[in-house]
């Protein structure tokens, strides 16, 4: 089947992914929602392809999501679906079907997943970004040096997410051990935390130094376990 995409040509995150289907080849059929608006049904089969609650889907910048009272965790998915079906500006976008499944493109490199054809590199986004490098492989993630971009995958939140929706992303703490001035565990931690923060959690990290650790010492200090807490006799 040629690719079919949920599209708002206002939006610059749906204009990168339909210039990258049609970059590959494609054809795609081009549904601009905010003109034909929503099927009940449609909508509701769409989201389940997705994986996607109506909560999940919901736009809620650049849209009237706030003013509606719909950003209140207490409203359900069936008030939210219901508003989405009058104000079709609700439904986030853009949402891409192909052979190889459906998804929420955003990032708009989220497409990539869909497509067995990709452009030839180098293929830029508007904003001069590249995408796709000269030698055809997906790039890497800005300013995520060390991540490989092609085992970056998108979190599935129906697993993640608790059965009532939460009014803030995830928080995570992070925790390490080593107060050396080169520690491998902060470093890890650091990397971490780049990592959750790119797929939208908050997180902070606590910083031990200063407590009486028996290793907050110079780094040419011996090594010791973290477990022993008195010195060998």
């Amino acid at each position: 089947m040629q690719p079919v995409i949920y599209h708002n040509p206002d939006c610059g995150t749906s204009r990168n992914v339909l210039a990258v289907i049609q970059a590959a080849g494609y054809e795609p059929e081009i549904v601009e929602y905010l003109k034909v608006g929503w099927n009940a049904d449609e909508l509701r089969n769409l989201l389940a392809y997705a994986g996607l609650t109506p909560r999940q889907a919901l736009r809620e910048t650049k849209s009237p999501a706030k003013e509606l009272g719909l950003l209140d965790p207490a409203v359900t998915d069936d008030a939210i679906f219901e508003q989405m079906l009058v104000h079709p500006v609700l439904v986030n976008r853009p949402i891409v079907i192909t052979d190889k499944g459906t998804k929420q493109c955003r990032p708009s490199e989220v497409v990539l997943d869909l497509l067995d054809t990709w452009p030839k590199g180098p293929f830029l986004k508007e904003d001069g970004t590249e995408m796709i490098d000269s030698a055809g492989k997906r790039v890497g993630l800005p300013g995520m040096p060390n991540m490989d971009a092609e085992s970056f995958q998108a979190i599935d939140e129906t697993k993640l997410l608790a059965p009532e929706p939460m009014n803030h992303a995830p928080r995570i703490l992070l925790l390490y051990g080593s107060v050396r001035s080169r520690s491998f565990s902060r470093l890890v931690s650091e990397e971490a935390a780049r990592i959750l923060n790119r797929f939208g959690a908050e997180t902070r990290t606590f910083n031990p130094s200063g407590l009486p650790l028996p290793d907050d010492a110079d780094v040419s200090h011996a090594r010791q376990s973290p477990l022993y807490l008195r010195p060998p006799p």
